[in-house]
């Protein structure tokens, strides 16, 4: 026990050293030379000490340890978690094509997709699964639930599950099989002339499903981009969007790290409309990239709220063992030079997000002082725009306590779900006749929790829309929840439709 904390506050030390060193190109030669004494050590211990020392559980808490001490999107991942993480931006996964969630200590499926391994082997909606592979995951994580159903193409994984609809329990034997991964769930035709299209993720295959939903969109005037709750992904296929509304070899943004500067330009525009890009506090990294050039080229109105500030990029380093360390490396900057990135501590990940959360639930995401916050001004109407804090908006849309209660709906929802999916489904063949027809009775309402009956009502108007979100299709969900409940989906189309509007904000004579 003595050796182990002894060991770990050695390498301790070697994070305190790595951590304060200075983050310039001329770096101090001291941190280097204490690196090489602190393997000279380890290797002495492996090679001569009297006993076997198995060193891995010291190294790797003091790779995490230094890494914790960085900014708060630097990382460090297992073998297993950095093929999670690749996962999220390729094209197709190998899986077995359901969503679920975990609500009291139960993975509850939420949907099922259609023609997948989960859908062929009889698995439903709302089945809890309660063993993988003959291994318990009751109370299990997320991580290792994902880590366990997924796997190489055509392997197979027996899923145990319970059916609360009779209390059936079956033993289900499913073909894992690369699963579609749509980053555009849905886009319509939102008015006369006026297309909407909700782009929820930058992968892969983002510029060409970009491409075809241009196209299909047809003969549009003015494009609504939804990049609400687009928490980023890939920085090239965000490049790729912005080039659709901007001139040949305009930048789109310029990366700079300790030792050079690489600007990134269009290829030339494909859509010469006028353009109306929706973001929110979720609104990050590549999503603020494709907001930030269309608003410093003063090419689109921005609508919405303070996006969420994230302006740096990362490289993944691999080691031989299959772990990973991404890293921060780069400053990402905008057409005008200014950076969307909010301020952060180091070693202050937690308090980094928490502050964020704390912004959104206490409904101050536009409370910004712009005074204190350098200035800077598009490359044609010169209008003002901010740096260090995200993406402003050139119109503000408040957020009403309402629009946030939904991220604490997860426990109700499946309850609701166990009580009245089969009935919906059954009674309600389309999304608009459940919104329209379907009421929960007394006895729902009293598990909303709300104040008063103006806000259960408000709050069932969220969970009635949350259930619809995991019954009907994208296609026939999201044209009514934009309608009803999406207020920034609101201001965005009154201003596709004012055409006068958008011209007088992006000439500056607003």
């Amino acid at each position: 026990m003595r050796l182990g904390r002894f060991l770990l506050l050695s390498l301790l030390l070697l994070a305190a050293i790595v951590s304060f060193a200075e983050a310039d190109a001329q770096r101090p030669q001291k941190p280097s030379r204490q690196i090489r004494k602190m393997v000279k050590y380890l290797r002495t211990l492996e090679r001569n000490y009297v006993e076997d020392i198995d060193l891995t559980p010291y190294i790797e808490g003091s790779i995490e340890e230094i890494t914790s001490q960085l900014d708060p999107f630097s990382h460090y991942m297992s073998a297993e978690e950095y093929e999670q993480h690749q996962s999220r931006f390729t094209r197709r996964i190998a899986g077995i094509g359901a969503e679920f969630v975990v609500v009291r200590d139960s993975v509850v499926v939420l949907r099922v997709v259609e023609d997948s391994p989960a859908q062929i082997s009889g698995l439903q909606p709302l089945d809890r699964i309660v063993a993988i592979d003959s291994r318990n995951i009751v109370g299990a994580d997320n991580t290792s639930i994902i880590a366990a159903i997924q796997g190489e193409p055509s392997s197979l994984v027996t899923l145990s599950v319970v059916r609360p609809s009779d209390g059936s329990v079956h033993e289900l034997s499913l073909h894992r099989a690369v699963i579609p991964q749509r980053s555009i769930p849905v886009y319509y035709r939102a008015s006369e002339g006026v297309g909407y299209l909700k782009l929820s993720s930058f992968t892969y295959n983002t510029s060409a499903d970009f491409d075809a939903a241009l196209q299909e969109l047809g003969d549009v005037h003015t494009l609504v981009l939804d990049l609400c709750d687009n928490g980023g992904g890939l920085i090239a296929p965000a490049i790729d969007v912005a080039g659709h509304f901007l001139k040949k070899n305009s930048v789109v943004c310029s990366l700079k790290s300790n030792s050079r500067t690489r600007h990134y330009r269009t290829k030339g525009a494909t859509f010469d409309g006028r353009v109306i890009v929706m973001v929110n506090g979720g609104s990050a990294s590549a999503s603020e990239v494709v907001a930030a050039a269309l608003q410093d080229w003063d090419r689109a109105v921005v609508v919405g709220r303070i996006t969420f500030g994230k302006g740096v990029g990362q490289h993944t380093f691999r080691y031989d063992d299959g772990s990973a360390l991404h890293l921060t490396t780069m400053k990402v900057l905008s057409p005008s030079g200014r950076s969307i990135q909010r301020p952060f501590e180091l070693g202050a990940s937690e308090e980094y997000f928490l502050g964020m959360l704390s912004r959104v639930s206490n409904n101050r995401q536009n409370e910004v002082d712009t005074l204190s916050l350098p200035k800077f001004f598009t490359l044609n109407s010169s209008r003002a725009v901010y740096g260090n804090s995200g993406v402003h908006p050139d119109i503000f849309v408040k957020a009403s306590v309402g629009s946030l209660l939904g991220l604490f709906f997860d426990v109700v929802l499946v309850d609701m779900l166990d009580k009245y999916r089969t009935t919906i489904v059954s009674r309600y063949p389309r999304c608009s006749d459940f919104i329209a027809d379907f009421s929960f009775d007394a006895s729902d309402i009293a598990l909303f929790g709300g104040d008063d009956a103006e806000e259960n009502e408000r709050r069932g108007e969220l969970l009635k829309m949350r259930m619809a979100f995991n019954i009907y299709p994208a296609e026939q969900y999201y044209p009514i929840y934009n309608l009803m409940l999406n207020d920034i989906y609101r201001e965005a189309l009154a201003v596709a439709n004012s055409p006068q509007m958008v011209d007088n904000i992006l000439s500056g004579n607003n």
